[in-house]
Order: C-alpha cells, then sequence, then structure tokens
C-alpha cells in the first residue's frame, strides 16, 4: 500500500514538473504574443496619422477659391467631353445622343462639387449642328429666328460657317458668342458659366 501511494506522488511530480522543451516553447508564445501586440501598436499609430493627415487635407480643399474649382470642372468637362464623342465614334454610336447625356451627367456632378454649372454646347456631326443649352435662361442664334430655351435642343444644317450666339446671364447682360464652324466632320464647342460672387466665371472651349 505505502509503496502504491509513493509509485503515485511521484509519478504526479514527474508529470507537473517542466521540461527544457515546454519552457522554451512557452517563452515562444510570450515572444510572439509581443510581437503580435507591438504589431498592433505600430497599425493603430499609422491610422491615427492617416486620419490626421486627411483632417489637415479637408480645409485645404474646402477653402480652395470657387473660380479655381471652376476652371478644374471646366477642364475636367472639356476633356471628358472629347473622349464621350470618340467613343461614340469607334462604338458607330449616336454622337449627338451620347454627348447631350454626358452634359447632364456632368453638370449633376458638378452640382455635388458645388458648382452651379450652366453649359451650351454645340456639336458638328456629319451634316448636323446639335445645340444644347444647359444654361439658366434662353439662347438665340443671331440672324436667325431660333431660340432655344432652357433644357432645350436644336438641329440645323450644316450649311454656316460662324454660330454666334446670344446667351444672357440677365435681362442687361446680353453675352454674345461666336464659334467657327469648320470643314471637319465632328467638331464640338461650349461654354460653361457659374456665378461667383455676384460675377459670371465663363470659359469657352473651341
Amino acid at each position: 500500500m505505502m509503496l502504491l501511494l509513493y509509485t503515485h506522488i511521484h509519478i504526479a511530480k514527474e508529470h507537473t514538473r517542466k521540461t527544457p522543451q515546454k519552457m522554451l516553447f512557452s517563452r515562444q508564445i510570450l515572444f510572439q504574443g509581443f510581437k503580435g501586440k507591438k504589431a498592433q501598436f505600430y497599425i493603430f499609430t499609422a491610422l491615427i496619422l492617416i486620419a490626421y493627415t486627411a483632417t489637415l487635407l479637408r480645409p485645404q480643399q474646402l477653402m480652395m477659391p470657387p473660380s479655381k474649382v471652376f476652371a478644374e470642372v471646366n477642364g475636367n468637362f472639356a476633356r471628358e467631353g472629347k473622349e464621350v464623342i470618340n467613343n461614340a465614334l469607334f462604338e458607330q454610336a449616336n454622337v449627338s445622343r451620347e454627348y447631350t447625356r454626358f452634359v447632364d451627367r456632368f453638370v449633376a456632378y458638378a452640382m455635388l462639387r458645388g458648382i452651379d454649372l450652366e453649359v451650351f454646347s454645340i456639336l458638328v456631326d456629319g451634316g448636323q449642328i446639335h445645340i444644347s443649352n444647359r444654361l439658366k435662361k434662353d439662347a438665340s442664334l443671331l440672324g436667325r429666328s431660333e431660340i432655344i430655351g432652357v433644357g432645350g435642343e436644336l438641329t440645323i444644317p450644316k450649311n454656316v460657317t460662324v454660330l454666334t450666339i446670344n446667351a444672357p446671364a440677365d435681362v442687361q447682360h446680353p453675352n454674345i458668342y461666336a464659334f467657327n464652324i469648320t470643314s471637319e466632320r465632328t467638331q464640338v464647342m461650349s461654354f460653361t458659366r457659374v456665378q461667383v460672387r455676384e460675377n459670371n466665371k465663363v470659359f469657352v472651349n473651341t
């Protein structure tokens, strides 16, 4: 009986004693846990720096002068409009329809940028001239009887070399724009307008 009890205790002690291999494994776990916490600290620090940088940049974008924002928006409009026309020609799609869709979508996009954009566009496609008025006032063709209302469109034959548009910003200030119609099969021209601090800023794209 005594021998059995001693043997049981001896075995229990043997099981609870840590071997060098087990101690080394425990140290590895502790070291890996330390590395994991260190990595989490670096990630957390990086996220804080990114958020801080974004906070610094945001006011600079909001403080950008309206005229500079308008210039950027107009540049995008002129460049992307030509891309839309080139894609339509390549895919043999209806060029005037695709371009008109683009203009409407871009005006909506500009509104999201805080720009109440006005656009008047002229698209020469083969033997026709497509005119689109996305201004806030009616526009007219000088020397002709046609009037293009707000949101309206007009298609005329390509039998002129100069197209002169009267697009008043208000009753007292008529604005005249002249566009040369060349022999090119496809030609796009436009002017964009926006009111900035009680003044009208205009870009003419030819």
